[in-house]
């Protein structure tokens, strides 16, 4: 059962004026089956637009993550961290980016694929450096909708599913389900520009903001990963055609580890290589 938390709507509305990201990209991927059916680019060590049910809708501007030590200062991956991108294969479409603390005190170390069967973009995430100091660090996922390819009218809320508190978008029968293997230990859905995650963080380097809807406007959703127990996890981004496909969509492709994912997508690049070769 879905409950949306719904305590706190954002103010800011309607945001500023939505923009969409660089034309410049530094990789694309898909998974090979047709019933994936969801691709997505690279730019500056980040996600930038996904796309999905066809090739030619965008339905998010960028998923990046905020780093901050909550005191002194907070990094965005794609202008404060050095990046560098690596495909994981010679043919598949599978990458590794490593994202660097210009100072060398830290590093995110992304691998970044699809699902090879569902419409959802998986990121396996590692954050390394001497442990004293990754210990004081926050992580937060950004995402920014921009769903049926437009940054305004979008909706966007703070649900609880069996336990396990995600972010969630939507605009005219476009889900979007944003979770990790690790639990959101803070949720906030805001205007851009005004409301906003990166607001927030701009200001004094922690979340304080904890709004759980944000409608029709141009949003970002913003969740703090709960990092504890340990600094590896997969961050999923899912797209259904209603509320409950999303979320399902979403639980699945996280509930199978990633190793176990990725070999898949690239056992299908593979044979699609080898067909080919044979020709």
């Amino acid at each position: 059962m879905v409950k949306f938390i719904d305590r706190a709507k954002a103010f800011g509305s309607p945001g500023i004026e939505p923009r969409w990201t660089h034309a410049n990209k530094d990789g694309v991927g898909t998974a090979y089956s047709t019933s994936s059916n969801i691709w997505f680019t690279l730019w500056s060590g980040i996600v930038t637009e996904i796309y999905h049910p066809t090739v030619d809708k965008p339905q998010i501007r960028d998923l990046q993550y905020l780093i901050s030590d909550g005191k002194s200062f907070f990094h965005e991956e794609k202008r404060h961290l050095e990046s560098k991108v690596e495909p994981m294969w010679t043919h598949g479409l599978g990458y590794r980016i490593t994202n660097s603390d210009p100072q060398g005190r830290y590093a995110v170390i992304k691998e970044v694929i699809a699902d090879p069967h569902f419409p959802c973009i998986l990121q396996h995430t590692t954050l390394t450096g001497e442990s004293d100091f990754i210990s004081q660090l926050h992580l937060y996922a950004l995402c920014a909708p921009h769903l049926d390819v437009e940054g305004m009218g979008n909706n966007g809320y703070a649900v609880e599913v069996a336990g396990h508190r995600i972010l969630i978008a939507e605009k005219q029968g476009t889900w979007l389900a944003l979770g990790a293997t690790v639990p959101f230990s803070r949720l906030s859905c805001g205007y851009v520009g005004e409301s906003d995650g990166w607001t927030d963080l701009a200001d004094n380097f922690q979340m304080d903001w904890e709004f759980d809807r944000a409608v029709d406007g141009n949003l970002a959703l913003t969740g703090k990963l709960d990092l504890d127990s340990t600094k590896e996890f997969t961050l999923g981004l899912a797209f259904g055609t209603n509320l409950h496909n999303a979320i399902s969509t979403l639980f699945q492709s996280l509930n199978i580890p990633f190793e176990q994912q990725k070999q898949q997508y690239n056992e299908q690049w593979k044979r699609y290589r080898a067909a080919i070769s044979d020709r």
